[in-house]
């Protein structure tokens, strides 16, 4: 159980590191008997890179504490040794798996907003989540993998219930901060809003700028939303 708890606390240690290094901070880390989350006080307007810049972080520190433990090996108990080795592989694979609150699946999700909209890329990577709980099968023993899937499936439900407030804060980030970012795109419908990039949208036949649009948005009654 030690060396269970000391390769996560490891692995997020490097998710806060890389955090650190561009001024991100973290609210809270929770360690589970099978993962880490750590939470940070970030916008959800963060630049997609800068996100995959902390996600890479846990990986990277549990490859670099992998190749310390091979480099100690002669001065390590080879029971204790070989049970590093096995933990490490597992906790490695299945944090890579592309299930939401996962690093895969984060990875997933970050990749899909670069491509699709903000709520079309959740929506993708949740049909994606629930297609590969399959696999913790394959990593863990039969019983250990239930507890596991029904952690997951509860938190899964918990994101579906906050989508719509994610949503809107994005929308309210934007609307306090006024982000420029490089980019923008032409939307017909709010729900196509995308990271990383502005936006103009048709609004009762009129063409607005997402300034126009939020602070029409969020100063009537009436909501925007189709």
């Amino acid at each position: 159980m030690f060396l269970l708890m000391f390769i996560i606390t490891f692995h997020e240690l490097g998710h806060l590191l890389f955090a650190s290094i561009i001024n991100i901070s973290a609210s809270k880390i929770i360690i589970y008997a099978f993962g880490g989350i750590t939470k940070y006080n970030i916008p959800i307007n963060i630049s997609i890179n800068k996100e995959l810049f902390i996600l890479i972080g846990g990986p990277i520190f549990q490859i670099i504490l992998l190749l310390i433990i091979k480099k100690l090996n002669l001065y390590i108990n080879e029971n204790t040794y070989n049970e590093f080795i096995y933990l490490n592989k597992i906790l490695f694979s299945f944090n890579l798996l592309p299930i939401l609150n996962l690093d895969g699946g984060k990875l997933i999700n970050l990749i899909l907003n670069k491509i699709f909209s903000y709520k079309t890329s959740f929506n993708i990577s949740l049909i994606i989540s629930i297609i590969s709980l399959p696999i913790t099968f394959y990593i863990f023993n039969k019983y250990l993998a239930i507890t596991i899937i029904i952690f997951i499936i509860k938190e899964l439900i918990i994101e579906i219930k906050n989508k719509n407030y994610s949503f809107n804060k994005l929308l309210i980030e934007r609307y306090i901060n006024n982000y420029k970012f490089k980019k923008r795109t032409l939307i017909k419908n709010i729900n196509n809003v995308k990271r990383d990039k502005n936006f103009d949208i048709y609004y009762n036949g009129n063409l607005l700028s997402e300034k126009e649009y939020l602070n029409l948005y969020f100063s009537t009654k009436n909501r925007c939303f189709n």
